[in-house]
């Protein structure tokens, strides 16, 4: 009897209880939202900090860091792959292992220029393997120690430069009719030697020393109508363009 007379009050308090709970958490529910919503904001508005110095002013592509005045040490030609002997990677302070790992390992099989742009086939070719800028010193150290003993193969190469093959009646020059000399340059990019002539070919297929065929140019090219520099070739007087 008394539980009939109170239910209508006690369906009231419960109502009003429950939807009290229900206000509450959807209060808590707008502030946590608005909380991380600033807390998104405030990290997109952060700048990404430079890898080798920690500055917020430039990305780490363009870095003008000094390293303690030993930025000139490591930055001019510093190419450890093709020492013969093990670099001393401990004496270095961590930012300057990972200018060093970023500029200068970045490829397993060649020493890339980093300023230059590469392909998808280079990279493949040359195993394009970016080291882990967010390794520590000692980590950073075993990396780099790795890959310079992976270069080994490279080293040797290096050592092992072709013979020049003797010259023959083609090499010679029907100007100064001395015989060009061929030699050979190990290019670091494509770890290979490469073979370098002392003499022009052109279009008409004939051969000239680079400094006959300077000479010939300077004495006797022309203006044609078109606006372009042509000179003909001292042999079948074929018109070449210059320039």
């Amino acid at each position: 009897m008394v539980y009939l007379m109170l239910k209508p009050k006690i369906d009231v308090f419960l109502y009003i209880w429950l939807g009290s709970i229900i206000q509450t958490i959807r209060i808590l529910n707008a502030m946590n939202k608005e909380k991380a919503t600033k807390k998104e904001k405030a990290t997109k508005k952060e700048k990404v900090r430079c890898v080798f110095c920690n500055s917020p002013s430039h990305k780490m592509e363009h870095c003008n860091s000094a390293f303690n005045g030993r930025r000139e040490s490591v930055d001019s030609g510093w190419c450890f792959l093709m020492d013969s002997e093990r670099p001393k990677f401990e004496y270095l302070a961590a930012n300057e292992l990972r200018y060093i790992a970023y500029h200068y390992a970045a490829y397993e099989g060649a020493v890339h220029n980093w300023r230059e742009k590469s392909t998808q086939q280079y990279n493949r070719k040359f195993r394009f393997r970016p080291v882990d800028l967010s390794l520590s010193k000692t980590q950073l150290i075993k990396e780099l120690s790795r890959r310079w003993e992976g270069f080994q193969h490279v080293r040797d190469l290096c050592q092992n430069k072709p013979e020049n093959p003797e010259p023959s009646d083609d090499d010679e020059c029907p100007i100064c009719l001395d015989c060009t000399e061929t030699t050979y340059t190990f290019v670091l990019n494509i770890s290979d030697w490469v073979k370098c002539d002392d003499r022009i070919t052109t279009e008409c297929k004939h051969s000239f020393c680079k400094k006959c065929w300077t000479t010939h140019i300077e004495r006797n090219s022309r203006y044609t109508n078109t606006n372009h520099t042509c000179v003909s070739c001292p042999l079948c007087r074929h018109q070449i363009k210059v320039v």
